[in-house]
C-alpha cells in the first residue's frame, strides 16, 4: 500500500484507517502463528479452513454485486481486503 498509495494514506483518513486495520490484522495473525507450535498437518488444516472462509466471503461479495446492493467501489475494496487475506494463506505456508 505504501508503495502505490503513500500520499493517500496521509491525506485520506479512510485509507489511513484501512492501512492500520491491515497492519493490525497482519501483526495479530503473525503473533498467533508464532505463539502456537504448528506441525504440517495442523497448518494444512488451518489453511484449508481459512481458504474456505475467504471463498465464502468472495461468494457473498459476488452475490452482493449481482444484486446491486452496494456501490461497486465498496465491493472492490472488500475484494482487495480478501486478496490480502488470501496472501496470508499463501505466505503462512512458507
Amino acid at each position: 500500500m505504501e508503495e502505490n498509495h503513500s500520499d493517500k494514506v496521509i491525506t485520506n483518513e479512510l485509507i489511513a484507517n484501512l492501512k492500520n486495520r491491515m497492519e493490525d490484522d497482519l501483526y495479530l495473525q503473525s503473533n498467533h502463528l508464532e505463539a502456537v507450535v504448528l506441525d504440517e498437518e495442523k497448518m494444512a488444516e488451518y489453511n484449508e479452513v481459512f481458504a474456505d472462509i475467504v471463498a465464502a466471503k468472495r461468494k457473498e461479495l459476488y452475490q452482493l454485486r449481482h444484486r446491486n446492493e452496494f456501490d461497486d467501489e465498496v465491493i472492490r475494496k472488500e475484494e482487495a481486503w480478501i486478496d490480502l487475506e488470501q496472501e496470508k494463506i499463501n505466505h503462512s505456508v512458507h
